[in-house]
């Protein structure tokens, strides 16, 4: 091989590791983004359930049948929340599925009401209404909290940018 054949292969493997230096650097922020957005870490918790019945609200469909339910978020992630979306599933006393159910917190686009700081709790309600009510809805409405069990997982989430 000559000199000139040497250089060339030099500054070919030169180029190389650059390119390979700069997709490494991408990769790297790509899983570091990863790593502080992971829903995986935010624990849901459901703490309360208020049931109530108001036969004037709608007179003309026997009035609504209402369920809120009490949620306890808390962010042990890297990054402060602005909407959440949960997805959870009841179990009845013997452990069978009785239903699912889904709650949105926040806002993903402007104001927000929900602001989850990293390693904070937060508690929200969701409201669950009904005038001609299902299996599942009068279930959950008619059992003690105690009486159910609740698996509960962050589905999708918007973090607020850090500037």
């Amino acid at each position: 091989m000559n000199l000139r054949t040497l250089k060339i292969i030099r500054i070919i493997l030169l180029v190389l590791a650059c390119i390979a230096f700069f997709v490494g650097i991408g990769l790297s922020q790509k899983a570091e983004k990863a790593r502080k957005t992971d829903l995986s870490k935010i624990n849901v918790k459901i703490v309360g359930k208020e049931c109530y019945y108001n036969q004037f609200e709608a007179p003309y469909t026997n009035g609504y049948y209402h369920i809120l339910l009490t949620y306890e978020l808390t962010n042990k992630t890297k990054v402060d929340w602005k909407y959440l979306s949960v997805e959870t599933i009841v179990y009845d006393k013997n452990g069978k599925t009785i239903g699912s159910l889904t709650a949105e917190f926040g806002n993903s686009y402007g104001a927000s009401n929900l602001k989850l700081k990293v390693g904070e709790k937060a508690t929200r309600d969701s409201e669950l209404k009904d005038n001609m009510p299902s299996t599942f809805f009068m279930t959950l409405y008619d059992s003690d909290l105690s009486d159910l069990t609740f698996e509960s997982e962050i589905t999708y989430g918007t973090y607020y940018e850090s500037k």
